[in-house]
């Protein structure tokens, strides 16, 4: 049995998740690990994981990276739905952002959610999805 070296738990899941990339079984292929701060650290265990037919782990981990410097999300969580997925959602109040500081807090309008979300889906537009949608509050893409 091969042993997994990991620096943080966001590299540990995914090389279970994606253990055939790391010369393991594959163990979870319906998992997701989810995370509201530490955007970086997912992003960079995210590219750990080079492709899988379309998906390129450094180009989806860099629009993250995009979707969280801008401000755009409260949350993100990657796995697998077999393939790679990746969900995010958008705050609907100021300091539920991943950037979040000690700004004052408020609700953001609906205008403004839409325009977030929008800017969302052209940064992940650029990463190629087979899917591409909204899913409960979130939105969702997947690589087939």
């Amino acid at each position: 049995m091969a042993k997994i070296t990991y620096k943080n738990g966001f590299e540990l899941a995914i090389k279970v998740m994606y253990g055939e990339d790391f010369g393991l079984p594959p163990m979870l292929l319906d998992a997701r690990i989810e995370e509201t701060r530490k955007i970086e650290e997912l992003a960079s265990a995210i590219e750990l994981i080079e492709s899988y037919n379309n998906f390129r782990g450094k180009a989806v981990a860099d629009a993250l990276r995009e979707m969280h410097n801008e401000g755009l999300i409260m949350s993100a969580a990657f796995g697998r739905e077999n393939s790679p997925v990746l969900y995010v959602t958008v705050p609907y109040w100021t300091q539920q952002r991943t950037t979040s500081t000690d700004e004052e807090e408020r609700r953001f309008t609906p205008e403004e959610r839409k325009a977030m979300t929008l800017r969302i889906f052209a940064i992940l537009q650029k990463v190629e999805p087979d899917e591409l949608d909204l899913y409960n509050e979130k939105i969702r893409a997947w690589w087939d």
